[in-house]
């Protein structure tokens, strides 16, 4: 590098500190990353019981909708079209 070039500076007298600090935080994270999946594990049963219950009754209230909707256009196309048709004839004459 030419000159006026210098040798690197000494190294940090804490850095054997602060790896082991690292390292502790690291293993303590891991202990409450494992608690918390352990809780969440539990929880999770009792939402995917809810989940299920409730997807259930949706899907019944879908049917029933379904049901009347096909039920509500059957009498609309045999019992009121026809008399609107009649209707309008009657009225075009």
């Amino acid at each position: 590098m030419g000159k006026g070039s210098s040798s690197a500076p000494s190294p940090d007298k804490n850095i054997g500190k602060a790896a082991l600090l690292q390292a502790e935080t690291g293993v303590e994270w891991m202990n409450f990353a494992k608690d918390a999946f352990a809780v969440s594990q539990e929880r999770q049963v009792e939402l995917d019981a809810l989940t299920k219950e409730v997807t259930g009754m949706q899907l019944g209230i879908a049917k029933d909708q379904a049901d009347w909707s096909r039920a509500d256009r059957e009498r609309y196309e045999t019992t009121f079209k026809p008399i609107e048709d009649e209707f309008i004839a009657g009225a075009s004459e």
